[in-house]
């Protein structure tokens, strides 16, 4: 209803769209969602700091496994340490047994162990 209630202008607002696209994708409603995530949002979520977070969770929702681990890869090469999130995000509850979903939240457990080990040596 809050999507609906936004106005005229504010509808091509990326971050109404991004949040319009992931509600159609929830309601079963596939074709708009994905009409609704054209080149130019993806572009937007790219470019964001949770966005490619956000794009791997409506990837997940549409059941596309794999574009959903490239954003979440991504996320996480632009610095999206959040790997408690992740595995407790519903919307990625259907990679979470997945190896590739495993070895991308393994590099922020990584990541984190050696700034632990580079800033605690210097401590």
């Amino acid at each position: 209803q809050t999507l609906d209630r936004a106005r005229d202008g504010d509808r091509q607002n990326y971050g109404l769209r991004e949040q319009r696209a992931l509600l159609l994708a929830l309601e079963d409603k596939k074709g708009e969602a994905s009409r609704e995530m054209d080149s130019g949002l993806e572009t937007y979520a790219a470019i964001q700091i949770y966005g490619p977070a956000s794009a791997a969770g409506f990837y997940a929702v549409m059941g596309d496994v794999d574009r959903a681990l490239e954003w979440l890869d991504r996320a996480v090469r632009m610095g999206d340490d959040r790997e408690e999130y992740f595995r407790r995000n519903p919307l990625l509850k259907d990679l979470r047994t997945h190896p590739r979903f495993q070895q991308i939240l393994g590099a922020v457990t990584y990541r984190r162990q050696q700034r632990a080990v580079r800033y605690g040596a210097r401590g």
